[in-house]
């Protein structure tokens, strides 16, 4: 189920490097082996061929393959063969927070590439910058699981605003072909009652690509323009 992806942009620059290796190697047995024998010109043509024919290849499939995960993994057919989600872009939706039995909007921004994620949540009162990330995909590529490590900042001289924590998020599509990503957060940050630790669940809809850096809540605009029923009815189950 885990999805692996290689250190591509080590592959390519192994690549340059042994094109590097080969072509010196091949000189240094020429000059070695046939200092000025010009009866050895065939030879030293044959081994010239060799070399660049084993370098071009090497740069050749290392640069290939590091251009595709780079900048072409979510093309077809690439993305086909890769089985690579693409979540890159804006998410607008909603969270629950346990720590005071809340509804707030709040958006993920999240950029990729075929080497590597990285995604940010923008909150009504602090940003949750990531960390590390990792994607989880079954075989078929239906189940699809975001896992995301971060810091939350807020300017605020609230003890709990500084605090770290994990995103744990599945993609789900509904019958209309919307996508959401939905889950639970979990972090260390301060309580009021003086504990630590503290959780919630989110659910946010698939906005568009641009990303705006920033919550930038407008009601009539947002992509979930209300609060999801299941959030409001875990907050109203908490109050009883």
């Amino acid at each position: 189920m885990n999805q692996a992806q290689p250190d591509l942009r080590t592959l390519a620059r192994l690549a340059g490097v042994l094109t590097l290796v080969v072509t010196a190697i091949v000189l240094v047995v020429e000059r070695l082996l046939f200092p000025a024998s010009q009866s050895a010109a065939p030879l030293q043509e044959a081994l010239y061929g060799i070399a660049h024919r084993v370098g071009l290849i090497i740069f050749v499939v290392g640069f290939s393959v590091y251009a595709i995960y780079a900048w072409l993994w979510n093309w077809r057919p690439f993305s086909w063969l890769l089985r690579i989600p693409d979540l890159s872009g804006r998410w607008e939706g909603w969270y629950y927070r346990g720590l005071d039995n809340a509804i707030y909007p709040t958006c993920h921004e999240i950029h990729q590439s075929g080497l590597q994620i990285s995604a940010t949540a923008f909150g009504h009162m602090n940003v949750a910058r990531g960390r590390t990330s990792a994607l989880r995909v079954d075989s078929p590529g239906k189940l699809i699981e975001l896992t995301w490590t971060y810091e939350a900042e807020r300017d605020s001289p609230d003890p709990g605003g500084t605090h770290h924590g994990t995103h744990v998020m599945s993609v789900i599509t509904d019958q209309h072909g919307n996508r959401y990503l939905r889950g639970n957060y979990y972090n260390d940050r301060q309580r009021p009652d003086g504990g630590r630790g503290a959780a919630g669940v989110i659910l946010v809809r698939y906005a568009g690509a641009d990303c705006r850096n920033g919550l930038n809540y407008r009601k009539d605009q947002w992509a979930m323009l209300e609060a999801p029923k299941e959030l409001v009815e875990l907050r109203d189950r908490r109050m009883k």
